[in-house]
């Protein structure tokens, strides 16, 4: 399955992102997926500010930094398979999408 989405990036032109997912999603992996996004839901209520400066870190090139601030704040795909979730890369692509949507704003 391809997953494809679009933005306008600061510069108003479009870009494309495509995602590949190399098994098909069936209703345990939808389940996974709506349980990831609860989980990204606490998260972000819980650690905001840990989020905001893992996104700082990243976007520095920190890399090595906002993975530590990742790990501390349980923002893993080993965490969210141990809270019911895991489809991990669905999590990362709705990240993405939506903190690439905020940035061009």
């Amino acid at each position: 399955m391809k997953i494809s989405f679009c933005c306008t990036n600061e510069n108003g032109l479009n870009e494309s992102f495509d995602f590949e997912l190399k098994n098909p999603i069936g209703t345990e992996e939808l389940g996974k997926i709506a349980r990831d996004g609860e989980l990204l839901t606490k998260l972000t209520e819980s650690s905001g500010e840990e989020i905001c400066k893992m996104i700082e870190l990243s976007n520095q090139g920190d890399h090595a930094g906002a993975a530590k601030i990742a790990r501390e704040i349980g923002f893993t795909e080993g965490a969210f398979e141990q809270g019911g979730g895991g489809l991990w890369l669905a999590v990362a692509v709705g990240v993405a999408a939506l903190l690439y949507s905020q940035s061009a704003h």
